[in-house]
């Protein structure tokens, strides 16, 4: 499974692995713009673009969630992130 978010800025990585972090994932960033999320769920790769692009990938799926859930969960963290780091934009 793959997931592109358009207009997604880059401020926004940071405060998805801290939303992440506190549900126990582990993020690891291998530049500042790439990396790996792993939780109980499995396994998720990420990348930014400079088009502003959040690229997920799910790399293992550990069969904890029900594939609805996962990518409902993906994207509804996904768009909190984003939402935080526009308004922090404009504020």
């Amino acid at each position: 499974m793959k997931f592109e978010f358009p207009n997604t800025p880059v401020s926004t990585l940071p405060i998805l692995a801290k939303q992440l972090e506190a549900f126990g994932a582990k993020v690891t960033f291998t530049t500042p713009t790439h990396g790996t999320v792993d939780s109980i769920a499995g396994r998720l790769g990420f990348t930014h673009s400079p088009a502003n692009i959040l690229t997920i990938w799910v790399a293992e799926d550990a069969g904890h969630f029900a594939p609805r859930l996962l990518v409902g969960g993906i994207k509804q963290m996904v768009g909190e992130a984003r939402e935080i780091a526009l308004k922090g934009a404009t504020a």
